[in-house]
């Protein structure tokens, strides 16, 4: 089924690779998720939650988004260079971040009505370096389709968190089980990627002056000045659903969604994260090359809306019985959730991959006012529906017949820019 959707051979074994590790990874995922949620309560996967939710704020911009550039230049040394600037930046935001969340980190709970995550504010920064260092190194490896080695990262990220859970959670050490989890998986994959750079490439991580990354950080300015933003928008969203949903239904509530989103993203992410680095690759590939990105762009859109279906309409039908079946009966209303929000998970599932393309083709700062628009309806639609509505249900179905619509637009949108010619390349 694969090969007829992909068609491409390479395109296939990477994605393939790829999906080998990321399919084991959420094997592990979801069989041990009905271990833990007899080992921890609805408010501790509530709490663990609102931790992700501050440190991937920061997280997600704390290379300032030129991870990503390290994709573009037909030169490994340019690469090289970017990988240097990106981890620099990461060092130093990680750094200031701890400073801060030191001095401030309580202010932060009480505004965010979580005065639990108090006792943890230490681990914040440690998440920051990690998740930031995770990022770039996977973009480098994804660079010269070191895909095995992505592939075996995955894989230990899932083992090493989810046995940590387990054997603290057993042990009684409580909540921070979680949290040590997270961490220890983050670390046990950046190490597993982490490797020496391509043969002929420097390879030193300060062998760049402070001034060629300087002149190197304003030729890619797009990523910090719009790519960023754009990131940021969405962590603002994804954290403000978290925090509204806290604050308007409770922790307990937060903890249902919070599972609903995990399980839900376990079969999703199987195929799409691969899918989207190896998509990244090709594109930028084509497009530097003087290609036309039109046809590869609707022939992906065709094979993510095929992959997507039969987890819709399993969701749609089973979902409450499944969750109360795996993860026992107080889990059910999870399942409820999940029937409401896969159409709107499965549309953003198809976007993912494509939206890489506004990068590509430099569009970069129309699509960061495209998600504000698309970020502030789901804000927005939390808000009524926690004021107005009163009830979490009606909330998240309102939420996703919103970002159907929304979402489809966005597509359109982006098939429509695919058309867009490098104008570097001679013809």
């Amino acid at each position: 089924m694969l090969k007829r959707l992909i068609g491409d051979k390479a395109s296939l074994e990477n994605v393939v690779t790829l999906l080998t590790g990321s399919v084991l990874a959420q094997v592990i995922t979801v069989l041990v998720t009905p271990v833990l949620t007899r080992i921890f309560t609805t408010e501790d996967f509530g709490i663990l939650a609102a931790f992700t939710a501050v440190t991937s704020f920061i997280a997600f911009i704390s290379s300032f988004r030129y991870e990503l550039a390290i994709m573009l230049p037909k030169a490994d040394k340019e690469a090289n260079e970017l990988f240097q600037l990106a981890i620099r930046i990461v060092l130093i935001v990680s750094i200031v971040s701890g400073i801060l969340l030191y001095i401030f980190g309580d202010v932060l709970c009480d505004w965010l009505q979580v005065p639990q995550l108090k006792s943890y504010i230490l681990f914040m920064p440690v998440a920051i370096l990690l998740t930031g260092l995770y990022q770039v190194i996977m973009n480098w490896n994804n660079r010269f389709e070191s895909y095995k080695r992505i592939s075996a990262s995955r894989l230990s990220q899932s083992i090493s968190t989810a046995s940590t859970n387990v054997g603290l959670g057993v042990a009684n050490f409580g909540f921070i089980s979680l949290i040590i989890g997270q961490l220890v998986g983050l670390f046990i994959s950046v190490l597993v990627m982490f490797h020496k750079w391509k043969k002929g490439v420097e390879h030193k991580l300060f062998s760049v002056s402070n001034a060629e990354l300087k002149e190197l950080a304003k030729e890619y300015k797009e990523f910090p000045m719009y790519n960023a933003p754009h990131i940021l928008s969405n962590q603002l969203q994804n954290n403000g659903v978290i925090f509204f949903v806290s604050g308007f239904f409770g922790a307990a509530i937060l903890g249902l969604y919070s599972l609903t989103l995990r399980v839900l993203h376990a079969p999703l992410n199987t195929i799409g994260i691969s899918y989207t680095q190896v998509f990244y690759k090709n594109a930028s590939v084509l497009y530097a090359n003087g290609k036309n990105l039109k046809a590869f762009t609707k022939k992906s859109i065709l094979q993510l809306t095929a992959m997507s279906i039969p987890v819709f309409i399993v969701l749609l039908f089973f979902a409450p019985d499944l969750f109360a079946f795996i993860f026992g009966e107080e889990w059910r209303e999870a399942g409820d959730y999940a029937r409401y929000l896969s159409p709107w998970l499965l549309i953003t599932f198809i976007i993912k991959p494509i939206s890489t393309i506004p990068v590509i083709v430099n569009e970069q700062k129309k699509s960061f006012i495209i998600n504000l628009i698309g970020n502030s309806l789901i804000l927005l639609c939390i808000v009524v529906g926690g004021i107005l509505l009163k009830d979490v249900k009606s909330t998240f179905l309102i939420l996703s017949a919103t970002q159907i619509l929304y979402q489809s637009a966005y597509i359109a949108w982006i098939v429509s820019i695919s058309n867009k010619k490098n104008e570097e390349v001679q013809p």
